[in-house]
């Protein structure tokens, strides 16, 4: 039983009574029931996106191409300490003008074909881009594998 003081009746000197509500619960005979209507894990896709919130640590090598710059790596110093390195990181040219070592912020790439292409970025001081082709591209490539 759970007591929920000031909701309920009024008594006839107008002060609250608590409500008793019942509560119920029953736990499932097993994780097995519990899991039943979902596929298992190996037969789950996993994820391409790849979010990142933390700072840019190091900036590896990168030339121009294909309309913007690719990257050799990029290091990014997650909020918990860790440093997550995306090898072989292909940005658009406004992208890439927001790459910057010490930059604060989201960057959210797709992993795809051997490359990490920058989709997104948020910066903590105020620029934000986005690579509209790539999420078009992303968002094509998923309809046709479903």
């Amino acid at each position: 039983m759970v007591t929920v003081a000031g909701h309920g009746t009024r008594s006839a000197a107008g002060s609250p009574q608590p409500q008793t509500r019942q509560i119920i619960a029953s736990a499932p005979a097993s994780r097995v029931d519990l899991l039943a209507g979902f596929p298992s894990r190996s037969m789950m896709q996993s994820c391409p996106i790849i979010p990142i919130i933390g700072t840019i640590t190091a900036i590896g090598p990168n030339n121009l191409d294909k309309g913007g710059v690719l990257y050799r790596y990029i290091d990014i110093r997650e909020k918990g300490g860790q440093v997550r390195r995306l090898t072989i990181v292909r940005a658009v040219q406004a992208l890439a003008e927001l790459i910057e070592k010490h930059a604060i912020g989201v960057f959210l790439f797709w992993e795809r074909q051997g490359e990490r292409r920058l989709w997104c970025v948020d910066r903590a001081d105020g620029p934000q881009q986005v690579d509209f082709e790539a999420m078009r591209a992303f968002v094509q490539q998923r309809k046709r594998h479903e």
